[in-house]
């Protein structure tokens, strides 16, 4: 069993922006394609709509997404439990981004294969999103550039998997690297680190 004992973050945004035709605009029928991911939509009065994620429901992971009553999305918030998100895109009237907290890395988790090997799972939003590259290193070792394929929980969510050898290894210092070109045609390159503690 493996815990985690610390967590940092960079964002470095690049400020070149490409001239291709801008892909904020996402509607209610585009995103609600993939019907076996998804709660039944929860209309309000003000004829907004709420969509969530099936997710993983004990633990209240799931993606939730709020549309405005043109069915245009508003924002697009990623849940780790019942009420705190880790990554959030909230979208202004022309369908550009207004403002986005968090990064798109959403979640990782560790399965334990057996005493000496693990597998690392990385969760990595691909809403309006296009993954350029995802690389890792554990306790400065080479680099690994990772392939991803859609989760089949959580919608618009692309999982890299990462197995490693653990033989006599206590602590784990994981480093990630991810560049991605958002929806604004912005290059941006995302680094984090996470330690882990072997139990």
């Amino acid at each position: 069993m493996y815990r985690i004992i610390f967590f940092s973050l960079i964002v470095i945004i690049s400020a070149c922006i490409s001239k291709r035709s801008n892909k904020c605009i996402s509607t209610y029928d585009s995103i609600s394609k993939e019907k076996n991911k998804f709660h039944p939509p929860i209309k309000e009065k003000n004829g907004e709509v709420l969509l969530e994620d099936i997710g993983i429901e004990n633990a209240n992971i799931r993606g939730e997404y709020k549309f405005d009553r043109f069915k245009k999305l508003k924002y697009y918030k990623f849940y780790t439990n019942e009420n705190n998100y880790s990554y959030a895109v909230y979208f202004n009237n022309n369908g550009g981004i207004d403002s986005a907290e968090g990064n798109p890395i959403l979640i990782s988790n560790v399965d334990e294969i057996h005493k000496d090997s693990i597998v690392y799972n990385f969760y990595i939003s691909t809403l309006g999103n296009e993954i350029k590259k995802f690389s890792i290193t554990l306790n400065s070792s080479e680099w690994i550039t990772l392939k991803g394929q859609n989760d089949s929980v959580f919608s618009n969510v692309m999982r890299f998997e990462a197995p490693f050898n653990v033989k006599g290894i206590k602590a784990l210092k994981i480093i990630e690297k991810l560049t991605y070109i958002n929806c604004e045609r912005k290059d941006i390159s995302v680094l984090d680190s996470t330690y882990l503690e072997r139990l």
